[in-house]
């Protein structure tokens, strides 16, 4: 009896094929860091070395609120972006995994279709860098987001990195490890 080859079957090896090569040149090209302050130059963070800083046309149309982020980076196609807001003092007396949970909770309330995933802490040297990650709705779109609070000379800071849901899985341990980097520089007397 013959093997047949049924067109279904040919579009879903070419499809595996294609993940395949897109996953292998999405590890090659973040290989490459480079160093980016995060806030006043008194935190840096290493990003993939072929990002750049969103173009004021593009932070207007993606942001369009006043109170946009202060650092947008992205990659070239705009597929997956990183930014950084400093978001008042931070407060010793709660922690910063206690306010990253009333931050969760404050979103629950606002957009009840998010759907939250895990939560965690990373080491980046003595710093803890709490994160959780989520996947929330657009008009014709699923984005998957990892937020990131840390504090920077008594400042917290939000990062946000988001990019399509569907290529999440590529970034997530690569947004993780690069969480790590994250360094504060010493104040000079």
């Amino acid at each position: 009896m013959e093997d047949k080859q049924y067109p279904d079957q040919v579009i879903l090896e070419l499809r595996k094929e294609c993940e395949k090569r897109q996953k292998s040149s999405l590890l090659l090209k973040i290989s490459n860091l480079r160093k980016i302050a995060v806030y006043e130059k008194a935190a840096y963070m290493m990003i993939p070395a072929e990002w750049e800083s969103m173009s004021a046309v593009w932070r207007c149309a993606k942001y369009n609120r006043s109170d946009r982020p202060e650092i947008i980076m992205t990659d070239t196609h705009g597929d997956a972006t990183i930014t950084f807001s400093a978001i008042g003092e931070m407060d010793e007396s709660i922690g910063i995994r206690q306010q990253l949970i009333q931050l969760r909770g404050d979103m629950q309330q606002v957009w009840n279709q998010i759907i939250f995933y895990g939560m965690g802490t990373i080491k980046a040297g003595e710093k803890d860098v709490e994160w959780m990650d989520c996947k929330t709705f657009c008009i014709d779109s699923e984005l998957y987001s990892l937020l990131f609070l840390f504090s920077v000379r008594d400042q917290l800071i939000l990062g946000n990195f988001h990019c399509s849901f569907s290529i999440y899985d590529r970034w997530k341990p690569k947004i993780l490890e690069m969480l790590s980097t994250i360094e504060e520089v010493a104040m000079s007397e």
